[in-house]
């Protein structure tokens, strides 16, 4: 077993007690997160902030959120992770749908369920993202100012950015599946489901130099089933930008880029935190997608960098 493996394992058994299987609504769909509480007292009587955490494509809260929450939950935050619907341990159907208006209301379905806890703070909530989600986030941010401050790491945000990243030679049978499924789906039938990672050359939601290496590393052990998502998503994804909106976000936002991210643009990303006012940007010069994700690379000196921006900016 690698090191990391059983410094995973070590953690998860010490933090056990602090973590609680959770359901809530979504638009008659059960959503199921897990609320990992602050592991260490505040030094102060007052509630402490709340972390929500969600994967980006086709990730699960099973697929190495696990560290980010223990690692809030040490440093005295509460931290919710949770699976959209149609995916994980949540309902509804078909299975794996990637639908971007149902993930942004279930991110905002975990806020309202935050706010009937008791020892949370309602007034500092944090939203955290990684990839597809960070458009998610950053959309919120700019239309929630209640919100205490917005992580993003290997951010998503603008489409046509990220799907100029994708092999040329790839595209047409992308969008004939994209286009035979969306047919389906208007039809009443079953999706057409293609893999959400695959190698360079074969059909794949992603299909970048890396991506299903990539995509692996981030599965747990054993992987979860499912490497499938339904081909409209294809359709969508390069009219899904956050950037125009998130602009004018006045929340404090981190970012964590990767500059040889092959997967999402790190320009576009640096681009975005250079235009907004509140933006705490760090760059991995090294870095490409997939590493800044526990067990990866970068990972250690990312978490570091957003806890010292959740000290400076929502301190418990």
């Amino acid at each position: 077993m690698h090191l990391f493996q059983l410094l995973t394992t070590a953690t998860l058994a010490l933090s056990a007690l602090a973590q609680q299987r959770v359901t809530f609504p979504s638009n008659n769909t059960q959503i199921v997160g897990y609320h990992y509480k602050p592991s260490r007292q505040n030094n102060n009587a007052r509630p402490a902030p709340t972390v929500i955490i969600a994967h980006g494509l086709g990730g699960l809260q099973s697929s190495r959120l696990q560290p980010y929450a223990q690692r809030f939950s040490q440093a005295g935050y509460h931290a919710l992770t949770f699976d959209y619907r149609h995916w994980g341990e949540s309902s509804g159907q078909p299975r794996n749908l990637i639908d971007v208006p149902s993930q942004q209301s279930d991110y905002e379905a975990a806020i309202s369920y935050l706010q009937t806890l008791p020892g949370v703070d309602t007034e500092r909530i944090i939203l955290w993202g990684t990839s597809l989600s960070d458009g998610h986030v950053l959309e919120l941010a700019a239309r929630r100012p209640d919100l205490a401050a917005i992580i993003v790491q290997a951010p998503h945000v603008n489409g046509f950015a990220t799907t100029s990243a994708l092999p040329p030679a790839d595209l047409p049978s992308k969008i004939a599946a994209g286009f035979a499924d969306a047919g389906r789906a208007t039809l009443g039938q079953e999706p057409l489901y293609i893999p959400l990672a695959n190698r360079t050359g074969q059909l794949g939601a992603l299909a970048q130099a890396g991506a299903l290496e990539g995509y692996a590393s981030i599965q747990p052990n054993p992987p979860a089933p499912g490497n499938v998502c339904p081909a409209r998503f294809v359709l969508a994804l390069p009219f899904f930008g956050p950037d125009a909106t998130a602009a004018k976000s006045q929340l404090p936002t981190f970012f964590a880029v990767g500059l040889v991210d092959n997967v999402t643009s790190a320009p576009a990303a640096i681009a975005l935190a250079k235009r907004m006012s509140n933006a705490t940007l760090v760059e991995f010069p090294a870095a490409g997608h997939f590493d800044v994700y526990p067990g990866r690379p970068a990972y250690e000196e990312n978490i570091r960098k957003q806890l010292a921006f959740l000290r400076t900016n929502v301190p418990v």
